[in-house]
């Protein structure tokens, strides 16, 4: 096969490279573009070849040592004879590449021609207008948005964490001196202490603790004159419960106060933060008061505002989306400065899910080091087997396969490992990839569905803090997800085969373009990796984006290329020889890393013998992994990590922090206590569930399931308390609706993120619209299977 690599020459002020700067050229755009590791191996094939080209140059300098003014033409020419293997798996690539590019002569071999191409038509004037419209208006929206970060974050000050210890005595009040300003009209106080969960039924102003007798603390606000030292309460007192347990055995939890609308004139009052208690024993409070500009009704609808913000930029795709989360959660703690409560980078930090960040970070380093070894492709070949080549039974092998796995594995874990094979089985069968990765998805959330370990959301549910009978227990938290998983996987599965009654809808409809882009984007992405300072990486900078120019030529001259060749039918032979299975020494270690990753979550999570978190049970295993093989091209997979993936979740958990702090989580809160509550006693269980079900599920779709979740935790045992339901239906309707709900849009999991960072590292567009199309109908039906499941055992017939 010839190619125009083997012919290159690098250049740099008009002198040619020495032959060890060539190597060392090509060896940075074997690493930068992934070419050492079949974790991307769906990479286009010429992409491929040049790796093996490069590398068989490279045996050859070693073994032949040739002298540095050789080019690549000469080194071509003095390379060894291919063995038998080398040429059947050029002979393969140089077939798959014809698939290709429709029976069109290759990329490379026709590539002076495309250079030297002058009958390009222009793209037509009207696209150029509207191009021109689309691009001014992204810019005026991200200026917009960046001058509104930049005054925010500049004209305010990071709120002072300062905070005071106060001791409240039964029958005493106990004052503490406010300093106002004349700027801010409202006063909020954080207070943590022995408190008990709050009630959406009474109020704070409520005066029904102290008339049942309930140990409660008042807080007020109290001015006094300093011309006569009258005094006068300028505040409602408002009431929060406390448990009566020992002060040495009460958790403590924090309460936010906010007294809206005080108008406090400094000159003429003093003004004093009144605390009382009707408790016998001595309280002791921890206080942080700070004057703010903040009120509730107006954090709700910038919280609003800020999710509409986000869901323009992932909707209409208009910037990354790892920059449209930084954009969202800067904005929002801009806006929290404009209110005056802005917090320090310490509690930003804090915010962050480290854990997850942690999960995926270990997984990838496995899965980068397992990729080295072609078992992800030898298992695309074993899927194509079995499913004889059809496209519904290799989706049937696919569904129950990840179905299965998620029960006993982490959902993030399990779309790292078999991403990487759907995106290699999708190339194979000339499929589009992204209905293939949208059903993995769905049934790896269905089958999380079912164990505390298949998701952190479920595990968070199972383990929460606030649940008054402790921990749920594996077996009791399996036995009543059961039924409604295997109900939910049938409903989707049926939706899945309607949806994609016709299997040719999934196919690509103009292969060779979708595979021109798709090398474009990774050429641009390999371009981007390296740096342009010495003279290889300038070098190496100018062999990149001149087959990036040649690929752009040859994706506007596509309409005069042939179709391609309709008996496209990939030998399963063909395929053994292309995906073989090497460095078995790397299987066997990521096996026992992956093996010690399953033995450690189910200990963590069903045992009390180990107490290290899932985060740092994946970190490790990976460090396992690069212990034992010794890797000394490090760099390399630190470079095929998806850094894009854990900042857009970093930022979506700061983002999560910012709606809670302006207020918005407990607007929808008391908004669904007051909803349940309007109901009679008969059918308050059964409002309860469906609005628990399916509101947490809308809000996972929104959210995502984690802080939903958290958040949900609080609500439900509020509602069970002030309305005296039962409790366990409730949990088992958020579990239910924070993992069904995962399929409704690309952010709803953690996983449905990492599957879209794994398809775009492998040059795949995934975008929110793309799997919204099919997730958000499937989730639908779930919920109503889920509905009628929890209405029948738990209102029908009262499992609980």
């Amino acid at each position: 096969m010839k190619k125009k690599y083997d012919k290159l020459v690098l250049k740099e002020g008009g002198k040619t490279l020495d032959y060890k700067q060539e190597l060392r050229s090509f060896d940075m755009l074997c690493n930068a573009s992934h070419m050492k590791t079949t974790y991307l191996k769906p990479f286009p094939l010429d992409f491929i070849c040049l790796a093996n080209t490069i590398r068989r140059q490279n045996l050859a300098y070693g073994e032949q040592r040739m002298h540095n003014n050789l080019n690549m033409k000469e080194i071509g020419s003095a390379t060894s004879a291919p063995t038998s293997s080398v040429i059947k798996r050029r002979n393969n690539f140089q077939e798959s590449q014809r698939r290709l590019t429709g029976g069109a002569p290759s990329v490379s071999d026709n590539e002076g021609n495309a250079e030297d191409e002058t009958d390009i038509e222009p793209a037509s004037r009207k696209l150029r207008v509207w191009m021109r419209i689309l691009r001014y208006t992204r810019l005026t929206i991200l200026l917009f948005c960046w001058i509104v970060i930049a005054y925010c974050l500049i004209e305010s000050h990071e709120e002072e964490n300062v905070t005071y210890m106060l001791t409240v005595i039964g029958g005493e009040k106990t004052y503490y001196k406010v300093e106002p300003h004349s700027y801010e009209s409202n006063l909020a106080i954080s207070m943590t202490g022995p408190f008990k969960m709050s009630s959406f039924k009474y109020g704070p102003t409520s005066e029904q603790f102290e008339k049942t007798g309930t140990p409660c603390l008042g807080v007020t606000l109290r001015r006094t004159s300093k011309s006569d030292n009258t005094q006068l309460n300028v505040a409602s007192i408002q009431r929060y419960p406390i448990s009566n347990d020992k002060m040495d055995r009460t958790e403590l939890s924090t309460h936010d106060v906010l007294m809206e609308n005080v108008e406090m004139d400094s000159d003429n009052y003093e003004y004093h933060i009144v605390f009382s208690t009707n408790f016998d024993e001595p309280l002791g409070l921890e206080v942080h008061i700070r004057t703010t500009r903040f009120d509730q009704s107006l954090g709700t609808i910038l919280g609003i505002v800020l999710l509409v913000i986000i869901y323009i930029l992932l909707i209409f795709d208009l910037v990354h989306r790892a920059l449209a989360g930084v954009i969202a959660c800067t904005l929002g703690i801009g806006i929290m400065g404009a209110l005056h409560i802005k917090p320090d980078l310490v509690t930003i930090f804090s915010w962050i899910h480290i854990d997850t960040i942690m999960l995926i970070f270990g997984i990838s380093i496995i899965m980068a080091l397992m990729a080295e070894t072609g078992v992800q492709d030898y298992l695309a070949a074993t899927g194509f087997e079995l499913a004889y080549g059809h496209i519904w039974p290799m989706l049937n092998v696919l569904l129950v396969t990840s179905f299965t796995l998620a029960i006993f594995y982490n959902d993030i874990v399990l779309i790292l490992f078999i991403a990487p094979i759907c995106i290699r089985l999708s190339e194979v069968m000339d499929l589009s990839p992204i209905p293939v990765l949208t059903c993995l998805i769905i049934s790896t959330n269905i089958g999380s569905t079912l164990t505390p370990m298949g998701s952190l959301s479920n595990y968070l549910i199972a383990n929460s803090p606030v649940l008054p009978f402790g921990n749920i227990d594996p077996p009791t938290f399996i036995l009543h997800m059961l039924p409604a998983t295997i109900l939910t996987a049938a409903q989707s599965y049926v939706h899945l085969r309607i949806q994609f009654i016709n299997s040719d809808k999934m196919r690509h409809t103009h292969s060779a373009e979708v595979s021109l882009k798709r090398q474009i984007r990774l050429w641009d992405k390999a371009a981007t990796t390296v740096g342009d300072i010495s003279l290889d990486e300038r070098g190496y900078h100018e062999t990149v984006r001149a087959r990036v120019r040649t690929l752009r030529k040859r994706l506007r001259r596509l309409g005069k290329m042939p179709e391609p060749r309709s008996d496209f039918k990939e030998q399963l032979q063909k395929l053994r020889d292309h995906f073989d299975v090497q460095g078995k020494d790397f299987i066997i270690i990521c096996c026992i890393s992956l093996t010690v990753v399953l033995l450690l979550f189910s200990l963590y999570l069903y045992t009390n013998l180990i107490y290290a978190s899932v985060g740092w049970i994946a970190l490790l295993a990976a460090l396992l992994a690069l212990s034992l093989i010794n890797l000394e091209g490090l760099e390399g997979i630190i470079a095929r990590i998806d850094w894009g993936t854990m900042l857009f979740i970093s930022t979506l958990c700061i983002l999560m922090n910012v709606l809670k702090q302006l207020a918005l989580m407990r607007s929808i809160g008391s908004a669904v206590g007051h909803f349940v509550s309007s109901f009679d006693k008969e059918h308050s269980l059964m409002v309860a569930i469906i609005t628990v079900l399916w509101l947490s599920a809308f809000l996972t779709c929104i959210l995502d399931n984690l802080p939903v979740a958290e958040f949900m935790m609080h609500v439900i045992v509020t509602i069970s308390g002030d309305e005296s339901l039962p409790l366990t239906p409730l949990i088992w309707a958020l579990a239910l609706g924070c993992s069904l709900g995962g399929n409704g849009t690309l952010i709803g999991a953690m996983s449905n993120i990492a599957c879209a960072g794994v398809a775009n590292s492998h040059g795949i567009p995934f975008t929110f619209i793309d799997y919204f199309k099919v997730g958000f109908l499937v989730m639908i039906g779930n919920l109503i299977v889920a509905s009628i499941y929890l209405l029948v055992v738990h209102v029908a017939l009262r499992w609980h």
